[in-house]
C-alpha cells in the first residue's frame, strides 16, 4: 500500500504498529472527535458540504463508545475486527493486557 495512493507519512509511521495491532496511544482517538468536530464547525461556517466527515464523527464517536477513546487512531483496524470477525481478520481475536478484544 505505501507505494500507491494510500501511500503517505502517516502510513509509514505506524505501519509496524497497525500490522502488530499496537493501538497503545500515541495519537489517542479522543483527539480525532476533537478535530472532527472543528472541522465540521468550519464546514458548517463555510458551507461546505463534507462527503466523509459525518462517517469519520460515526466512526469515532463509536470508537468512544466502545471506551476505545484513549487507544492510538489506529484503533480503527481493532473496530472493523470486532464488526467483521473471522478467523482470516488478522487482529480480530488479539489480546492486550489479558483483556480480551471482544466481550
Amino acid at each position: 500500500m505505501a507505494g500507491g495512493y494510500a501511500g503517505s507519512n502517516l502510513l509509514s509511521s505506524r505501519k509496524d504498529r497497525l500490522v502488530a495491532g499496537d493501538d497503545s496511544p500515541s495519537g489517542a482517538a479522543a483527539y480525532m472527535v476533537k478535530d472532527l468536530g472543528f472541522a465540521a464547525d468550519v464546514a458548517a461556517s463555510t458551507h461546505t458540504t463534507t462527503a466523509l466527515l459525518p462517517a469519520l464523527r460515526a466512526v469515532f464517536d463509536e470508537i468512544l463508545t466502545a471506551g476505545l477513546g484513549d487507544r492510538d487512531i489506529s484503533v480503527t483496524r481493532r473496530l472493523t475486527a470486532r464488526r467483521h470477525p473471522t478467523p482470516a481478520t488478522p487482529g480480530a481475536d488479539y489480546a492486550e493486557n489479558g483483556i480480551p478484544d471482544r466481550p
